[in-house]
């Protein structure tokens, strides 16, 4: 159901049974809304700590949470212990102000905190663990399991069975072909590391190996036909352009190599694809034209109009390899997914991961109705943060145990983030969540950062109406809580932006040189350092404290964020 997004107030908005979607942007306090939803479940409702699950994905997140979660507790009993009612906390006096009964609301408040070591805050292996441990015989697992941390070794001798069994038997130019793209078992591996054991594969990729190495035979048969008949009149055309200086320098100087890397494979000479083939075909030709010979794409067209290139037999050709490899990785993929538990339930063994998919497949079997009931009477509320990392499983889990309305579910994260497959979420398993909630709420406030940048980020994610590509993952503007003042940064007595945004000049028609990765980090590094050195040496200023109006820029007020460390250590050995 797709339902209206409101603006949430953790402190003082009505609370609601149901899914409950809040999408919380960095910085926005999404820590301070979960321990005050806590605060509010136990003083409002008296739901007792135990009832109240709350979930996090790391194990340092999820003690940060009962850390914030017991000291909003203890605030909030001392608040009602004084009588006076006096602290500096605004949100938190207005929220026990409010209380009808606050002799009660402070012995819900001293029981809980009692029981704080008892509360039910977990990571979501954690919580998967003890479910499944606590209700062995209900979810069906054995007793006797061994949970294991590190399952490297078994995945590499799966991988490593599987590279034998599938590569020692294919022809040499199919293995060459894959070679071609990984060179050993490792290589083949960390393309699919990030497939999780739950995601799910598109029907349409789901096409063999055997006849993915068919179409790549049959499309190199063609291929080959066209060299017989057009080879010789191409490799013409290529000379004459080359003593007219046509062509890049890189490819002018590599051609004659190249060159015969082709006529050596397509005469079947050699196994090993030539690098480049697309440079056979028009489009891939086009890029290596000298720009100041032939400027713009209208006069390259025209000089290759006449040439006989490869045309569709190249981009089939190039085309079926591609597939073939994506066949190669979606078969390792599959056989990860299964294989893997199959190896380690002989072994007596179970992963982390596979914590939460036996819970959930155990929840959805039809002998589940009783694990189910049992553990949603466990909980009254739960409380799910960092949701965006959340996979199919687990919000299968969630939505299973407290999504029919009985209960109190708040899926708390930033939507942006759930693109970051690398870390295991999944934006399907957010979409879905999104669609299902009966409400969407956002946290509006950003009380980290400067409230100059936070208006330039928002004037950037708001240039297109779906900056995240997807519609369902729109962009919700949020105001900032610091005052502008403190973070002013003046040069020549003119405040600066909050955001400045550069790019490399274009190497298309200007005369620039195509640009290398070393020329860019080159050009970037000295951009930087004399942005240092004009913020130090120029008289740039910021605000100072007390009673200080403006101070000097330092170098401990200036940050430079890379990639890599080695990145960082060259902007070290530079600055030094």
């Amino acid at each position: 159901m797709s339902r209206k997004f409101e603006m949430f107030d953790a402190a003082a908005h009505p609370l609601h049974r149901g899914v409950n979607v809040v999408e919380a942007s960095a910085g926005t306090g999404k820590t301070f809304a979960i321990a005050m939803l806590v605060l509010r479940f136990v003083a409002e409702f008296g739901v007792s700590v135990e009832e109240l699950l709350v979930v996090s994905y790391t194990r340092a997140a999820t003690e940060e949470l009962r850390t914030r979660i017991r000291q909003r507790l203890v605030q909030a009993r001392e608040f009602l212990r004084s009588g006076e009612n006096k602290t500096e906390d605004e949100v938190l006096s207005r929220t026990l102000q409010q209380l009808p009964d606050k002799r009660l609301a402070l012995e819900r408040l001293e029981l809980a905190l009692l029981d704080m070591d008892r509360a039910a805050v977990f990571t979501i292996h954690g919580f998967c663990q003890r479910m499944l441990k606590e209700q062995a015989l209900e979810s069906g697992q054995l007793f006797d399991m061994e949970l294991t941390a590190d399952i490297g070794q078994v995945k590499e001798e799966l991988v490593d069975d599987y590279w034998r069994c599938r590569l020692y038997e294919l022809k040499p130019f199919h293995c060459s072909l894959f070679l071609s793209h990984f060179e050993n078992p490792e290589a083949l591996y960390r393309s699919v590391s990030d497939v999780g054991s739950e995601d799910s594969i598109e029907p349409a990729d789901r096409i063999s190996t055997e006849q993915a190495l068919q179409e790549v035979d049959e499309t190199l048969a063609a291929f080959c036909g066209w060299w017989r008949g057009a080879g010789s009149s191409l490799e013409h055309c290529f000379l004459e352009a080359l003593e007219q200086g046509m062509f890049k320098k890189g490819f002018a100087e590599g051609f004659a190599s190249w060159w015969q890397q082709c006529s050596a494979f397509f005469a079947g000479d050699s196994m090993h694809l030539p690098p480049d083939l697309a440079n056979l075909g028009l489009q891939g030709l086009m890029g290596q034209l000298h720009g100041n010979k032939l400027r713009g794409d209208a006069k390259k067209l025209a000089f290759l109009q006449e040439w006989p290139l490869a045309g569709e037999h190249v981009e089939r050709f190039l085309g079926s390899c591609e597939r073939a490899v994506l066949a190669l990785r979606i078969s390792l993929a599959q056989e990860l997914q299964s294989g893997l538990r199959e190896r380690l339930n002989k072994q007596g063994r179970f992963s982390f991961d596979d914590l939460v998919v036996l819970l959930a497949r155990a929840l959805e079997r039809e002998q589940g109705k009783e694990l189910r009931t049992l553990l949603a009477g466990r909980f009254q509320v739960a409380l799910i943060d960092e949701f965006q990392d959340t996979d199919s499983a687990q919000y299968r889990i969630f939505s299973t145990l407290f999504g029919a309305g009985q209960h109190f579910l708040y899926l708390i994260g930033d939507p942006k983030q759930a693109i970051y497959k690398f870390r295991g979420a999944d934006v399907y398993a957010y979409f879905q969540a999104r669609r299902s909630a009966d409400r969407t709420l956002g946290l509006e406030r950003n009380y980290r950062s400067n409230p100059l940048l936070v208006q330039a980020v928002n004037s950037l994610f708001l240039l297109k109406e779906a900056s995240f590509v997807a519609a369902q993952l729109p962009y919700h503007a949020v105001s900032a809580a610091q005052p502008l003042e403190r973070w002013r940064l003046w040069q020549e007595e003119k405040a600066g932006a909050g955001m400045v945004y550069c790019s490399l000049e274009s190497p298309d028609e200007n005369g620039v040189k195509a640009w290398t990765s070393g020329n860019c980090q080159q050009r970037i590094q000295a951009y930087v350092v004399a942005e240092i050195k004009n913020l130090l040496q120029g008289g740039a200023l910021v605000p100072g404290k007390g009673s200080e109006e403006k101070r000097r820029v330092t170098c401990g007020d200036i940050a430079v964020l890379v990639r890599s460390n080695r990145q960082a250590e060259a902007f070290q050995e530079i600055l030094a």
